[in-house]
């Protein structure tokens, strides 16, 4: 299932960001989990 929220979303109040591809880091990034278990984060 593909497509695109933007339609739907004007029918229940949700909305969708498409971010510049410069605004985002795409190398993975490592967290902490509040048990500290090191976890990726792809955004």
């Amino acid at each position: 299932m593909g497509g695109s929220i933007r339609i739907p979303s004007s029918m229940c109040g949700l909305y969708g960001l498409k971010p510049t591809s410069s605004r985002w880091s795409s190398v993975p990034q490592l967290m902490r989990s509040k048990h500290n278990y090191k976890s990726r984060l792809k955004v």
